[in-house]
């Protein structure tokens, strides 16, 4: 969307593997990894030695984000590791829907890369608190869970029928980065949206999101409703 306003203001959009070709007056812009946009532009009475003037800024949000190897599993539970990415309020990551949501990047058939968005509308995972009887001092002392050991989103039970492979063999092949379930969730998302036609996952770059939506409450929304219908 950055993209495409600055180009109908009239910016130039540059490669940074060519040379260019930098004009006075002139607006140009350029991305790196789908996810820097770097805009400037220069003055019409501009002369090369002069000073000039840098504004920088980034827009993100504290979040969890997908650990490079995210596949995790207990007492038959399939669980993803995360990373805590700025300085969030974790407990209210716990108890509630989570989705997941970020970049997925694409093996074609003709052997290129290609960088694909990919977002599932639904939710998929929950940071479960433990029960009362399990943390006594919770309302005393307060909720302090441990980020690496309690903050793991659970995906879902472990599908151990839909394995019939022997023990054996299960533990001589080398384990999937990513849980098989996760990325067959991503696969879907992104053949629906006809953003590809077969899916060769070579890397993810995933964040946990809060699957509900924000809403205004209001007293008198209803009646104030009613009052612009006329009733």
């Amino acid at each position: 969307e950055a993209k495409r306003q600055l180009i109908a203001a009239g910016f130039h959009l540059l490669n940074e593997n060519d040379e260019w070709d930098l004009r006075p007056g002139g607006r140009y812009f350029f991305t790196r990894n789908m996810s820097c946009l770097v805009a400037f532009a220069v003055g019409e009475k501009y002369i090369v030695g002069n000073g000039f003037h840098v504004i920088a800024a980034h827009t993100d949000s504290p979040c969890l984000k997908l650990k490079p190897k995210s596949a995790s599993s207990k007492s038959n539970y399939l669980m993803l590791n995360v990373q805590t990415y700025g300085g969030g309020l974790w407990h209210t990551w716990f108890d509630r829907d989570l989705s997941v949501a970020g970049r997925v990047i694409v093996r074609a058939s003709d052997g290129s890369f290609l960088h694909k968005l990919v977002k599932v509308k639904r939710p998929l995972l929950r940071v479960p608190t433990l029960a009362i009887h399990l943390n006594r001092t919770v309302n005393t002392d307060g909720f302090k869970p441990n980020l690496e050991t309690q903050l793991v989103p659970l995906l879902a039970t472990k599908p151990e029928e839909a394995f019939p492979e022997s023990k054996e063999k299960s533990s001589s092949s080398p384990k999937a980065a990513h849980h098989p379930l996760l990325m067959q969730v991503f696969a879907l998302v992104l053949c629906s949206f006809g953003a590809v036609q077969a899916v060769n996952f070579n890397d993810i770059a995933l964040a946990m999101i809060k699957d509900k939506l924000s809403l205004s409450l209001n007293l008198f929304e209803r009646s104030s409703n009613k009052k612009r219908k006329g009733l």
